[in-house]
């Protein structure tokens, strides 16, 4: 278990051996699926202090990448260049104690952070903020505090939760970017749906993919119509689960977990004929993956891994066959 900085717990991968005995089939992969290229892979420089980045997110542009992670100043909020430049601090400090998931505005002027640990005035703990970018300061969203947000996502005007309510019900929530009250966004998106939703790529306003943990497997729920249907299932992923679809999309990447070689790979469902192939080309050596963003306007995706060479790493690759 991760621990956040107020000593609330975090949770990462169950033991290996159950995941490779339960990802993508009781008896987990008599083959791999067949392999696919991401192109470039290259991560972003970070200094050594910085540790643990629990999710990435690029720009909409896919010129920078942000991120979540551990320094010097305590959990914070980072930022770099898309092509490897040197990390450096967007925010620190408070109202954030522990950011988590990210997401970016499509016309790349809103960064959006989740806090699990953000005390609020009154009520639980937690909150979804907005950073005005450039360089703004965290303003919490209206409408959003006591929400536990383990995935976020941004469409159009609609920014998108996965996690649990301050009532404690796990779901898809959605709510303006400007604020208001978080609803669920459809009738089979809240409740025994879901065990642990975080990872979000939205296809439409009408199909939405989420990826659920929990309960010993995890597996990738598709709300569509109001209703959730599970399009692929006994899988192994991080914390959180990374969901993006390509540019066309036509396909789903998922960030898992090889059973056979027991490291990180990338999953790429074919959304029209459900045919799965893989990659773990340069990450077949990490073992803890987390956050996958895909840049609005381009072929670019930025992963992260928590403790990749022995720190963590954020990843950024391409969109390539």
């Amino acid at each position: 278990m991760r621990r956040t900085s107020s000593g609330m717990a975090w949770p990462t991968w169950a033991p290996l051996a159950a995941l490779a005995a339960t990802a993508c089939g009781s008896s987990g992969w008599a083959t791999r699926p067949a392999p696919f290229s991401l192109g470039d892979v290259h991560a972003i420089s970070t200094t050594a202090d910085v540790s643990s980045p629990y999710d990435a997110a690029p720009s909409a542009d896919g010129q920078t990448i942000y991120f979540t992670a551990s320094g010097a100043q305590g959990p914070a909020v980072y930022k770099a260049t898309a092509s490897g430049g040197q990390a450096s601090v967007l925010f620190a400090g408070a109202p954030l104690v522990f950011p988590s998931a990210l997401a970016v505005s499509g016309d790349d002027k809103t960064l959006f952070v989740s806090d699990p640990a953000a005390e609020q005035d009154t009520g639980p703990l937690g909150g979804i903020y907005a950073i005005a970018l450039p360089s703004g300061s965290p303003t919490l969203i209206a409408g959003s505090s006591g929400f536990i947000a383990a995935g976020l996502a941004v469409a159009g005007t609609k920014l998108y939760v996965a996690g649990r309510s301050p009532g404690g019900v796990a779901g898809l929530y959605a709510a303006d970017t400007s604020g208001g009250a978080l609803a669920p966004v459809a009738t089979g998106a809240t409740g025994a749906t879901f065990a642990d939703p975080s990872g979000i790529a939205i296809r439409s306003a009408n199909e939405i993919y989420v990826a659920d943990g929990g309960n010993g497997s995890a597996r990738v729920v598709r709300v569509a119509g109001g209703t959730a249907t599970v399009v692929l299932g006994d899988l192994a992923v991080g914390y959180p689960a990374g969901l993006a679809l390509s540019p066309d999309q036509s396909s789903l990447y998922v960030s898992a977990l090889d059973p056979l070689a027991g490291g990180d790979t990338v999953l790429r469902l074919d959304l029209a004929s459900s045919q799965v192939d893989s990659t773990s080309a340069g990450i077949e050596q990490y073992v803890d993956a987390a956050g996958l963003h895909r840049a609005a306007n381009a072929p670019v995706y930025a992963w992260a891994d928590t403790t990749a060479n022995n720190t963590g790493t954020v990843l950024v690759f391409g969109d390539k066959e």
